[in-house]
């Protein structure tokens, strides 16, 4: 029943032009963890591509909203600053952001489940992390967060690479472009990830980020994102 019903739901929110809350489309509590799930469990089932249909919508730009993704929202992250997020913000990260979707499209599509404009939302998605990809002195890394006034100005506050977690950080979003590039068969996207992920774990000061041993902060979601990237890395020269 709550399949059934979050996607009318979020039908009934697109129609009248509105944001969704991370709530609404995330790993930890919205549709992509349900969808992950079906994924698992009922993989030929109905309800799976009910949810994967809702992600692709997603992947549309609201109308009237000057061209932000279908996946900006208006929560308040907690204990930011409310000011800076006044005009929403774009998610980045795998547990509450758009790599967690992302994520989800590339492995059904790998399993050969797929819906209409699956191939297109993997790219647009694909297409936006492209655009917030940073080249820094120890490797590639993406802001967290993009709020309003970053996406105006095409460019990040955040001076450089968080911490090297699962949820928020380069490793969960590298291991979505990863997916995506094995999904898609674009070997060059692998790769790129891949190098991003490996350039993370050489770096010291990153990797000194991490104080626990917890799977969404701390080194248990770092070890097990490596492990499972690890299976289908490309052999680099």
């Amino acid at each position: 029943m709550i399949v059934k019903a979050r996607p009318a739901a979020a039908r009934a929110r697109t129609a009248a032009v509105e944001y969704p809350t991370r709530d609404e489309f995330d790993l930890v509590r919205g549709m992509t963890g349900l969808g992950a799930h079906l994924l698992r469990r009922d993989p030929s089932g109905p309800l799976l591509r009910d949810v994967l249909a809702y992600l692709v919508e997603l992947t549309q730009p609201l109308p009237s909203c000057n061209g932000l993704p279908g996946w900006w929202t208006i929560d308040i992250p907690p204990g930011r600053p409310p000011a800076d997020f006044r005009g929403g913000f774009a998610d980045q990260g795998m547990a509450h952001g758009i790599a967690g979707p992302l994520a989800l499209l590339a492995t059904s599509m790998r399993r050969g489940i797929t819906v209409e404009g699956h191939a297109e939302a993997i790219e647009r998605i694909c297409d936006w992390l492209d655009y917030w990809w940073q080249e820094g002195p120890t490797g590639p890394w993406w802001p967290e967060r993009v709020n309003i006034h970053e996406h105006l100005d095409g460019r990040p506050d955040q001076p450089g690479p968080a911490r090297p977690s699962w949820c928020y950080g380069t490793p969960g979003i590298a291991r979505a472009l990863q997916l995506a590039g094995i999904a898609t068969g674009d070997h060059a996207r692998q790769q790129r990830a891949e190098l991003a992920l490996a350039a993370c774990l050489s770096d010291p000061a990153q990797l000194a980020r991490i104080r626990d041993p917890a799977l969404c902060h701390g080194w248990a979601g770092l070890l097990a994102t490596v492990r499972h990237a690890s299976c289908r890395v490309v052999v680099h020269p």
